[in-house]
């Protein structure tokens, strides 16, 4: 009777509740990020859900403050971090690397599926028609 009941309740949830598999993206944090930054953060997020909750303008205000916090708060991590990078670097390659990466981004380029060889210039042609 156990074995009946455990597989007509295994159908039943397979069924009704079934298991929803979920992806997680593990990125590394950045790394001029502090333990400072992160409480910062988490003070932020705790001032976002109480000005939602309340919808009073001071806690709105404190939102802001917190938020001008953080931003201070990265951007002086960020410099200090670089400007250490700067200083230990040793040769000119490894400047124009930390340089580079200081100011550009970098640049993900999506190209089209590629089309098979026979069908290629049918397409092409199709565009000036």
């Amino acid at each position: 009777m156990a074995v009946s009941y455990n597989s007509e309740l295994k159908y039943l949830l397979d069924r009704h509740a079934s298991i929803k598999s979920r992806s997680v993206t593990s990125r590394p944090s950045a790394p001029w990020m502090s333990l400072e930054i992160k409480q910062a953060k988490a003070e932020r997020r705790q001032a976002e859900r109480k000005w939602l909750k309340e919808k009073l303008t001071i806690y709105r205000q404190l939102f802001c403050s917190c938020k001008l916090k953080i931003k201070a708060l990265i951007a002086s991590a960020k410099q200090t971090y670089f400007k250490t990078k700067i200083t230990e670097s040793v040769s000119s390659n490894a400047l124009f690397t930390i340089t580079n990466a200081m100011s550009v981004k970098a640049h993900t380029v999506i190209l089209p599926a590629p089309f098979p060889v026979n069908e290629l210039p049918d397409r092409f042609g199709a565009i000036f028609q």
